[in-house]
């Protein structure tokens, strides 16, 4: 079962220091969507618009919040495999991305990663500032690998036909 959005929302925004100390928050997180904000303010970089990390961060943490929000996490987990970013115009204020998988998509994923041990899945997303201007593009890979202790769903097998 997915954690409740109080934990789901502690994990996202706090599961690691370094996310904690950019100011990352999840304004809407439900199963197969989350929405997350990185504000400007402590994330400038040199010309006073966004730094290129904190977008990067925004991208890989709203992907990963996905997981958080849509997977059995007793049953499964989620790693991230590969980010790209595409920087577009400079985030001169703060940045939002959402991302969001199907009902359908998540049930077939969390099933094929407690039959096969783990399975991989892309999601694409923009960051827009709050005027709505794309400011970068990412797609990332995640996997999501069955735990050591859930059992592999069990196998269909055909009607008899008596």
């Amino acid at each position: 079962m997915p954690l409740d959005f109080e934990s789901s929302r502690r994990m996202i925004e706090r599961g690691s220091r370094f996310v904690a100390n950019t100011g990352l928050r999840a304004l809407e997180l439900r199963p197969g969507y989350v929405r997350c904000l990185m504000p400007l303010q402590g994330n400038e970089n040199h010309l006073g618009t966004m730094n290129a990390s904190a977008l990067f961060t925004l991208a890989e943490i709203t992907g990963g919040g996905v997981c958080v929000t849509s997977f059995d996490l007793t049953r499964c987990f989620a790693v991230v495999v590969e980010v790209n970013i595409q920087f577009v115009k400079p985030g001169d204020s703060d940045v939002t991305m959402e991302v969001s998988l199907d009902a359908g998509r998540i049930a077939t994923l969390q099933e094929e990663a407690l039959r096969n041990g783990k399975v991989r899945f892309e999601l694409a997303g923009e960051l827009k500032s709050a005027t709505g201007v794309v400011v970068a593009r990412s797609r990332a890979v995640y996997q999501i690998r069955k735990s050591r202790d859930a059992p592999a769903p069990p196998i269909p097998r055909p009607a008899s036909s008596d």
